[in-house]
């Protein structure tokens, strides 16, 4: 037999050509940060199976050198990163609500708090990275407005938003618009529908609210016939947890032309007195009910006892109630401790009754009013 065949012969593995690039695919490891493909080539069309080939390797090439390649720092890094249990960082780009108080958020994955969901309940942030962690709940790292960094809290503390407005959370309230010129918007990405001037003191009802991750809270108004108004910033109105809105200043006199009205004793529509017709009244104040009517608190002309709440539809106003002013030269005595001095004839007390009792002053003028049908007045 002649000496090449001899060699073919002791060559165990003379199909199978393998070099140390083949050798590194192999194992599946990366070298010198490099990962390099499988490639071995076969006498054959079919490729080897993976068990073989490692095999191949191990005879080849000896245990120690396998080893020291498994070994190796840069497959230890590799093996490392596939098996912490938060596992790898998915991108994330959502802006979620914290609408739990029951969660921790964590400074690492070693269950360190940074802080708890309710010292942030109701805040907006903007996730940007969530891990599928091996215990079976998926982690959210957030970051605020500014760019501070939060934590990671559980997905299910949280409620994804459509936008940077953040999701919706229920509300129970009602809100008096008090400024004028300012938007309202139809959505929460910044469109203005329209200006806050057509709204102007009426009152609307909320029913949910939105704390974007600008900070701001934004409310969802409905008029008294449950059609959508737009959001609104708090900024922009008087809040408050009654029907009616808020008190609003008004002074003036009133007289009553329908008898079809009777004044409330409050807001629950309790029934107050009746009021005739051709009644003078004080008006101290008004409230734009969010059921679409005004309401006049309104105090009797001459003692200024409260009456109670009167739809302002069932009056109208009277222009100077006290009449012109007639010159006066007289020095007068207060005699009597039931009526207090007024600062104005909207009836704003300026000394309470009997504070000046028995002094004297100087009159430099009068008002007489005009004849009011007096004794209809409650």
């Amino acid at each position: 037999m002649k000496k090449s065949q001899k060699e073919a012969q002791s060559r165990p593995y003379s199909g199978i050509k393998v070099s140390l690039v083949t050798l590194l695919c192999v194992t599946g490891v990366a070298v010198a940060g490099m990962t390099v493909r499988v490639r071995a080539e076969s006498n054959t069309d079919s490729a080897p199976k993976t068990g073989q080939v490692s095999s191949t390797v191990g005879n080849t090439f000896g245990s120690e050198t396998t080893n020291a390649i498994q070994n190796s720092p840069a497959a230890q890094a590799t093996a490392s990163a596939n098996t912490t249990p938060q596992g790898d960082k998915i991108a994330d780009d959502r802006y979620v609500t914290i609408t739990s108080k029951n969660y921790s958020l964590y400074a690492d994955f070693y269950w360190n708090a940074k802080t708890t969901s309710k010292q942030v309940y109701g805040q907006t942030f903007h996730s940007t990275g969530l891990y599928r962690h091996q215990n079976g709940s998926t982690y959210l790292s957030l970051y605020d407005r500014n760019g501070s960094w939060h934590g990671y809290i559980n997905a299910k503390a949280v409620k994804v938003g459509a936008n940077q407005g953040g999701a919706w959370l229920y509300d129970d309230e009602y809100a008096t618009i008090s400024k004028a010129g300012r938007p309202i918007f139809d959505s929460l990405a910044g469109h203005v529908a329209q200006q806050s001037d057509a709204y102007l003191n009426q009152t609307f009802k909320v029913t949910g609210q939105y704390n974007a991750f600008d900070g701001q809270r934004y409310l969802s108004m409905y008029d008294s016939q449950s059609q959508w108004v737009g959001y609104v910033n708090q900024n922009d109105v008087s809040v408050t947890k009654a029907p009616q809105g808020v008190w609003q200043a008004l002074y003036e006199t009133v007289e009553v032309t329908s008898s079809n009205y009777q004044a409330w004793a409050s807001f629950d529509f309790l029934s107050g007195p009746h009021m005739p017709a051709h009644t003078y009244l004080a008006v101290k104040g008004e409230y734009h009910h969010s059921n679409g009517s005004i309401y006049y608190s309104v105090y009797n002309l001459t003692s200024g006892k409260w009456i109670g709440y009167l739809n302002a539809n069932a009056t109208r106003k009277i222009d100077s109630p006290q009449g012109q002013k007639i010159e006066d030269n007289r020095y007068v005595t207060i005699t009597s401790k039931s009526y207090p001095l007024y600062a104005d004839f909207y009836w704003n007390t300026k000394h309470s009754a009997g504070s000046g009792y028995q002094w004297t002053f100087k009159s430099t003028g009068k008002y007489q009013p005009p004849v009011y049908n007096s004794s209809a007045t409650p």
